[in-house]
């Protein structure tokens, strides 16, 4: 499902803009990489294919049609010269095959289930500090990362908490869609990483992508 273009919105992504987030998320990604495959001991391969801005409710239906309607979620806030809420999604009927790369093969299903929070948040830790990291560091705008919250559930649910579906129509809330191609020697699958800013933050983003991309070219 392709996201609309916001010809009239002064928040709208322009390609080189698109282009240098795309490249920065890839290089945060990559050190993300190389810690998994580290932790886990089998090469991992992360990458950033694209990355897209959307509204809120426009959101909600690309990573249902796109990923799944049912999700495992790890959330960590991020505050600085602008803040928001980051979240790493997978389809739920993922997890676990992704949760067998970090546990012992002989743990029973019992003792994997109990183990999934912990184990999954910290691969959203690691995926979602390079991530930001390299944002951080690139743009010149300091993060302080909250702890992970792991969630699993319906899509619309964890997109859009307590939030009735008018509400969500009129978010002023502007969300980036980063999506994430991960494999292991075992699996491969699609996620996403989510970014939900005001439209203040998301104009932050923007100016510090312009001047990233003025940069670059002179």
């Amino acid at each position: 499902m392709s996201l609309p273009e916001f010809q009239h919105r002064a928040d709208v992504l322009d390609d080189l803009e698109r282009d240098a987030l795309t490249e920065l998320f890839n290089m945060g990604i990559g050190s993300a990489t190389a810690l998994l495959s580290e932790l886990l001991g089998e090469p991992v391969t992360l990458a950033v294919p694209s990355v897209e801005l959307a509204d809120r409710a426009t959101l909600v239906a690309c990573v249902e049609n796109d990923i799944s309607n049912r999700v495992v979620a790890i959330r960590q806030s991020f505050s600085g010269n602008f803040g928001g809420d980051a979240l790493l999604l997978f389809p739920e009927n993922r997890s676990h095959t992704i949760l067998r790369g970090f546990i012992d093969d002989g743990m029973d299903e019992a003792d994997t289930q109990e183990l999934e929070p912990e184990a999954l948040s910290e691969l959203g830790n690691i995926i979602l500090n390079g991530a930001m990291g390299s944002i951080s560091n690139n743009l010149a705008t300091p993060f302080k990362m909250s702890l992970p919250t792991f969630l699993k559930g319906a899509t619309r649910e964890i997109i859009t908490p307590d939030v009735s579906e008018m509400e969500v129509v009129k978010s002023h809330e502007v969300c980036l869609l980063i999506h994430v191609d991960f494999a292991m020697q075992a699996m491969g699958t699609t996620g996403a990483i989510v970014i939900l800013m005001t439209m203040e933050s998301a104009a932050l983003l923007q100016n510090a992508v312009q001047r990233f991309v003025a940069n670059s070219l002179s």
